[in-house]
Order: C-alpha cells, then structure tokens, then sequence
C-alpha cells in the first residue's frame, strides 16, 4: 500500500509538471493584439454639447495604446472628414491632421467622403500617413480600384502580419452627391470580399481584418442582421468568439466615451481567421488574442 501510494505520488508529480511545461509554453507563444475602432467621427473636432472633442478622443486611445504599445492597432471606420464647418471649411484637411497625430493605421472609406469631390479626397489621401481602403470603389469605366482608394492594406504588429481590408455600403450610390460618383461605381461588397481575402492569405496574412463602413448590427440571441449578411453568406468567414461564438463582434460607443471603456477579449487559434468590424454609429473596442 505504501509503495502504491508512492507510485501514485509519483505520476501525480509527473503530471503536473507536464501540466505547467505545457501552461509555460502556450504563455511564451501567446501574442495580444488590441485592435481600437473609430467611425462616423463627422468632423467634430471641437468639444461642444455632447461632443468631446478630438483632444478628449486623442487622449483616451494614447492611453489605451499605451497598454500594448507594440501589439495595438488604430483604425478609422469612416465618415470621418465632414460634418462640420471647422472639418468642411478646409476640406477635411484638420480631421487628416489629427488622425495623423494619434496614429491611424487605416481608414476606410464611407458614404460621406464623397461629400467631397474626387480630387479633394485625394488631397486627403495624399496627406495622410495611412491609407484611404475601399476595395469596392472602382472606376466607372473598368474594374480597377479607383485612385486613391487602396483595396487592403498589410501590417505588423507584435510579430504578427495582419491584413486589413477595407469595404463600403453600396447605399453610397443614393446618399451621396451623384456630381461626386461620376468617376466611380461601387461593387456589392460580397462581389469582390473574397478575392481580397485570397490575395492577403497568398502574401502571408495571418489574421485578416474586415474593416467596412456598413450598416449591420448583431444581438446576443437574433444573430446578424443587415447589409453584411451577403458577404458573410457568400465569403468563407471563419467565426470568432468573445465569450459566445459570433461572426460579426464590436459595438462599443468610443467616439461618445468619456469614462472608461470595456474591452472584448477574444481568444482561440487565430491562424487565416477573421475579425469582422463594421462601422455603424459607433465605434468600438475590441482586443483579441493570437495564440
């Protein structure tokens, strides 16, 4: 009995080592990505009425970045350049400056850049230090996408190569000037969304990120909803999970914040999966893990 229970002493000591080898190995090759999402900012750049400002916004990413300087992502989910006479007067250009400032990785284009027209906005693009994305703004005349727009765009971040693809509503083609469009036609983005996704795995990316200006929204019982659907339905979206299995996550009022915010914390093996963003009237948090 007592060598039995030596034995057994034994193979329990054995395994709980193996038990914290295997705990220590996963936590040297865990990576966290925090990706933070701002949509329909509309220009408003001074702190007025409900409005913050852009230094209250700038101050509240910095401080969240500062968490994970190495692993975060700042993204814009568009509607960004107009909506006020301090943003409208100078054509977008002081909203471009201050998101060069807070470091924006990306921005995808909404219906509301075309409240400009096609040369303005790419005096926008060409001031900015990061890409205007719209996979699915073409010219009208062909199939190529339309200068200054950028169909993705590939970043490291902690090790990783993160895709990010940008696409927008096609309700562009009624809510905005008609005198701006002419140059350009909008695809339905399911028509286009997977291409994309097969030439980013092709040059390595490890997560791709669906960055869209799309009207949508998920509940926690009724699934997805919205114009998003078909891409979803037609593309081979991979789900992702925070805390319950979702395709389509992130619905976090950040332009409006004033307090401290929630985060999403995503896990599980992120190899070719996708993070779903999509700009309704908020923006979000979202943070992720890469393992």
């Amino acid at each position: 009995m007592i060598r039995l229970k030596k034995c057994s002493l034994i193979w329990l000591t054995l395994l709980l080592l193996l038990i914290a080898t295997a705990v220590n190995a996963a936590e040297k090759n865990f990576v966290e990505i925090d990706i933070y999402s701002v949509n329909d900012f509309h220009g408003h750049l001074r702190a007025e009425a409900a409005d913050p400002g852009i230094a209250v916004l700038s101050g509240v990413i910095n401080e969240l970045m500062k968490q994970n300087p190495v692993g975060s992502l700042l993204l814009g989910g568009g509607d960004m350049f107009s909506g006020t006479i301090d943003a409208n007067e100078y054509q977008g250009l002081p909203v471009v400056t201050a998101m060069n400032k807070m470091g924006f990785s990306a921005n995808t284009a909404g219906n509301h850049i075309f409240d400009y027209p096609l040369d303005v906005i790419k005096r926008q693009a060409a001031a900015a230090n990061f890409p205007i994305l719209g996979a699915n703004i073409v010219e009208a005349a062909g199939d190529r996408v339309a200068e200054p727009f950028k169909p993705y765009v590939m970043l490291q971040r902690n090790g990783l190569t993160i895709g990010i693809l940008g696409l927008t509503t096609v309700e562009t083609k009624e809510k905005a000037s008609q005198f701006n469009l002419q140059k350009v036609k909008i695809l339905p983005p399911e028509q286009i969304a997977q291409v994309y996704v097969d030439e980013l795995r092709r040059q390595g990316a490890q997560i791709i990120v669906l960055l869209t200006h799309i009207g949508s929204s998920q509940g926690e019982k009724h699934g997805i909803t919205g114009e998003i659907v078909p891409i979803l339905q037609k593309n081979s979206w991979s789900r992702c999970r925070c805390h319950r299995t979702f395709t389509f996550v992130c619905q976090r009022d950040i332009w409006r914040y004033s307090g401290n915010p929630g985060r999403m914390l995503w896990g599980g093996s992120w190899q070719n999966q996708f993070v779903i963003f999509h700009g309704s009237s908020e923006g979000c948090f979202c943070k992720f893990a890469y393992l």
